[in-house]
């Protein structure tokens, strides 16, 4: 006698569930990190602004220059976080249509935002956005091969049949 099929779909009902409230978690936490992003670059450029019209001296200015650096340096940390928040969403986005796929027999992907802009042809003209974003591509590569290799399930998910 053989599993219930619908047994099976439930299961990845509930699975594809769970993958997509991380993947809404995970597109919130980039949505956060985004405004991060402008929030400290405007007082990067409030305080290097202030510091230096107030400057009457040399070190003030050195003040401003370190001000700016460090206010560059945690905009470019937020960048980065945001690229690699968005790579774990493209891959949560392969793994829920492959296992839509699998599951429901689905075809074509019914997520595909983020793994279209880690995949696809970069249009960004910032060098740095350019050179992490390879980074991560490299990692979805390595998912990509890696998902290609995976053992497929059997067609009776309960193991042997049971008479």
């Amino acid at each position: 006698m053989s599993a219930d099929p619908d047994a099976s779909s439930k299961d990845a009902a509930a699975t594809i569930g769970i993958l997509l409230e991380e993947y809404r978690t995970l597109r919130d936490e980039i949505k956060v990190h985004l405004a991060g992003q402008f929030t400290v670059l405007t007082y990067t450029l409030t305080a290097t602004g202030i510091v230096a019209g107030l400057a009457r001296s040399k070190w003030a200015i050195g003040v401003a220059a370190v001000v700016g650096a460090v206010g560059l340096y945690g905009y470019f940390m937020t960048v980065r976080e945001v690229i690699q928040l968005g790579t774990a969403v493209a891959i949560l986005e392969m793994r829920i249509n492959r296992l839509a796929g699998r599951a429901y027999g689905t075809r074509g992907d019914l997520l595909s935002w983020e793994t279209c802009h880690r995949l696809g042809p970069s249009t960004h003209l910032n060098p740095l956005w350019k050179l992490l974003r390879r980074r991560e591509a490299v990692k979805l590569e390595r998912y990509l091969s890696a998902a290609d290799h995976e053992p497929q399930p059997t067609t009776d998910p309960g193991g042997a049949d049971s008479s």
